[in-house]
């Protein structure tokens, strides 16, 4: 049965505000456990920079008030995480929130996954597809839509299992195949998203061998379903596990020779809220070996910005809020010192469109505002 706009606004609304614990990325560590929080990882060790290593650029100093930042400090697009509810929207719904990243002057889109264990979000037998009316819009407005594959669950606990490994890529390139069919007519479709998130982990050399194999076997199979000139992203997030000089080690090993196009790195504030006070201390230092471990590799790292904050409760269930305007935009700055000009949102469509809430409209006021205004990006 379809609902109405107004209906499906409200059911969303309440959804979001009974349901924000669950959303974000699917965050943990590569052997660890989690709370009950998607996107979440297992306490950090706390192992923290390695004093030895120098971070690459002297912090930058903040603007006087008014002052524009060359490059622009901004966000340039964000992630899209499907929900199963978020398929009975209607399209123009899905229009309209295409058309807020668009004024919050993002150009960018990553889909994070087309399927998640046993959900898939599109059907054949439905003449309305989320995904179509995204690259639609994104083909009419000069946009570049980035298509996730499918996350299988067991990756967190069978990421060491080369049987595992290999069935979840024959699998996974299956159904990148079905997707190619399906939306590779739009012009827009710009590449292609690796749901698989890699931790700074104590990996060993026989893991190293292993993912090594698994990310230069599915950027080649990707490539070869599409074209060689389609890109390639894959995640990563750090918890200070290991030191900034043994992430560019492992790091370094792990992309080799898997043509990977684009590293997203996590920065980590908003599932750390206690690192939101001295970010460029926590920040700063793991940015600077992943970009080095990218340099080596011939990939480019992307800055991703965690727009929420977590809200951390003594019976463990924790939840994600929009993050204030103020930390977004150090957390820019953070990005823009170490000389990076293309940052991507987790994620814009929850914690900064006005239909998911009041909190939501605030940010995404404040945010066009105050950073959307014209091509200069922020300004304090």
């Amino acid at each position: 049965m379809k609902k109405s706009s107004s209906m499906v606004v409200f059911v969303v609304m309440f959804m979001f505000l009974v349901g924000s614990t669950f959303l974000g990325h699917a965050r943990k560590t590569m052997a660890g456990t989690t709370n009950n929080n998607t996107r979440s990882r297992a306490p950090a060790q706390n192992v923290g920079a390695d004093p030895s290593v120098s971070l690459e650029s002297p912090p930058t100093p903040s603007p006087q008030k008014g002052e524009p930042f060359d490059p622009p400090l901004k966000l340039n697009g964000t992630f899209v995480q499907y929900w199963n509810d978020f398929m009975s929207w209607p399209t123009n719904l899905w229009e309209e929130e295409a058309k807020k990243l668009k004024e919050m002057k993002m150009d960018t889109i990553y889909i994070q996954y087309m399927r998640y264990g046993a959900s898939r979000f599109y059907s054949d037998l439905k003449d309305f597809d989320p995904t179509d009316v995204i690259l639609t819009f994104a083909d009419n407005n000069n946009m570049k839509v980035y298509v996730g594959t499918q996350f299988n669950e067991d990756w967190w606990k069978k990421w060491d299992s080369e049987s595992f490994l290999k069935d979840t890529l024959d699998e996974d390139l299956k159904f990148a195949k079905k997707l190619w069919k399906r939306y590779g007519k739009h012009k827009s479709f710009a590449g292609w998203y690796i749901p698989y998130e890699i931790s700074d982990g104590d990996f060993d050399d026989s893991d190293i061998v292993i993912l090594n194999g698994f990310i230069k076997n599915y950027v080649s199979g990707l490539k070869q379903i599409s074209t060689s000139k389609t890109k390639v992203s894959l995640s990563a997030f750090f918890n200070h596990d290991l030191t900034n000089a043994q992430v560019e080690t492992v790091f370094t090993q792990l992309l080799k020779n898997t043509k990977l196009d684009e590293l997203m790195v996590q920065d980590g504030v908003g599932a750390h809220p206690e690192w939101k006070d001295k970010m460029s201390e926590n920040v700063k230092p793991y940015y600077s070996a992943f970009q080095k471990a990218c340099v080596k590799n011939k990939v480019q790292m992307i800055p991703v910005v965690e727009v929420f904050e977590t809200e951390k409760h003594d019976n463990g269930n924790n939840n994600r809020i929009p993050a204030p305007q103020k930390r977004i935009k150090d957390q820019l700055l953070v990005s823009q010192s170490m000389g990076f000009s293309n940052n991507i949102a987790f994620d814009a469509f929850h914690y900064m469109s006005p239909g998911r809430g009041d909190a939501q409209k605030k940010a995404f006021d404040q945010y066009v505002q105050e950073c959307a205004q014209d091509e200069r990006g922020c300004r304090f």
